[in-house]
């Protein structure tokens, strides 16, 4: 096997590592890969890009999304500059829209949603155009964008992709692929987001299903699919059922990513809400300052997420009857938000609203 070849090899062992959830693993493989890739075809050849796509991945799994823009927006310079020199190349623009979409993913977790709307939209047309309206890639860039119109509070446009999405997904492998069992994550979160649990459950647990059979049930993303489910049993009103499935999402993320990660993070300020619901006012307090502290930590303090778990919490501050605290999470809230989603952003309008209830 020649070092190109050994290379190649020991990105496939990384991508098969970070797809069991195993980050650790998954670290070493490819940075020797990467550095041979460098060493024997120079910094700007596409196969670097495409390696480079995986380390992205890696850096977001592990909650660096700044090391991870870095890295998408060098892979996307690379492919860009190749297709300029091989234009039409099938293999070429193929890394192209991957690394769009990839690059795409890691705006929108980053808070900025315009320039991700951008992206996928240039990235989605492309597809389409160039290689068909039942391309596998183009029913998974849907998914991912309708993503980013539930982030945005635009749940219309999220059901009309997620409609495409699913139509394409099921028509290219049935009922068995993990793109799928993401789709239905979404397709009860955004049934969550517009208050229709019923609607929302035989999605969420679905796709609890199909990653279970697909990944096993310790996996991160089997995690994130029981955080999602167990939102819409609370809001169906079977707590103890929720906080079981909530505990056991944490626990998954705390073994595979870390006590530190952003999905646990996530994953308390559900679970602070939840004890709220069942009138455990101080292990709310409590869960909520460590998801704020945690999303802040995972990415920044003016990120909307951020803004959101603070008007969370503020509303827990009202009833534990301090409204001067909860003026300054429903103020700062309010600013985060002001400065990264629409006026008519659900979440912002509902922060606005909290903050004229509270005397001056």
């Amino acid at each position: 096997m020649d070092r190109i070849d050994y290379a190649c090899a020991l990105h496939d062992l990384a991508v098969d590592h970070l797809a069991r959830g195993d980050a650790d693993e998954a670290r070493g493989p490819l940075q020797v890969a990467i550095e041979i890739l460098r060493a024997e075809l120079g910094d700007d050849h596409p196969d670097v890009a495409n390696v480079l796509g995986t380390e992205g991945d890696l850096l977001e799994y592990l909650g660096d999304l700044s090391g991870a823009l870095l890295v998408r927006r060098r892979a996307l310079e690379i492919i860009e500059s190749a297709r300029k020199k091989f234009t039409g190349h099938d293999v070429i623009d193929r890394i192209w829209v991957q690394s769009m979409r990839r690059l795409a993913g890691t705006v929108r977790s980053s808070g900025a949603y315009e320039e991700a709307e951008a992206l996928y939209r240039r990235v989605s047309a492309f597809c389409e155009s160039r290689f068909g309206t039942h391309d596998p890639e183009l029913g998974a860039i849907l998914n991912d964008q309708g993503v980013l119109y539930k982030f945005m509070g635009r749940y219309d446009e999220a059901r009309r992709v997620y409609s495409r999405a699913k139509d394409l997904l099921l028509a290219q492998s049935g009922t068995a692929n993990r793109d799928l069992a993401s789709l239905y994550h979404n397709l009860g979160g955004i049934e969550h987001a517009a208050g229709r649990f019923a609607a929302g459950e035989p999605w969420a647990r679905e796709a609890v299903r199909i990653r279970e059979a697909a990944c096993g049930p310790d996996h991160p993303e089997v995690a994130a699919d029981l955080g999602a489910l167990a939102a819409i049993v609370a809001g169906l009103g079977r707590y103890d059922e929720a906080e079981a499935l909530y505990l056991r999402a944490r626990d998954i993320f705390e073994r595979t990513i870390g006590s530190g990660h952003y999905e646990v993070g996530v994953t308390l300020a559900n679970l602070a809400h939840l004890a709220q619901s069942k009138g455990e006012m101080e292990l709310a307090e409590t869960r909520y300052l460590e998801a704020i502290m945690i999303k802040c930590e995972a990415l920044g303090e003016r990120h909307p997420d951020v803004a959101l778990t603070r008007n969370n919490f503020a509303s827990l501050l009202v009833v534990l009857g301090r409204p001067a605290d909860a003026r300054v999470q429903f103020a700062t809230a309010l600013e985060i938000f002001e400065a990264t989603v629409a006026a008519d952003h659900p979440h912002r309008r509902i922060c606005q609203e909290n903050l004229t209830r509270i005397p001056c």
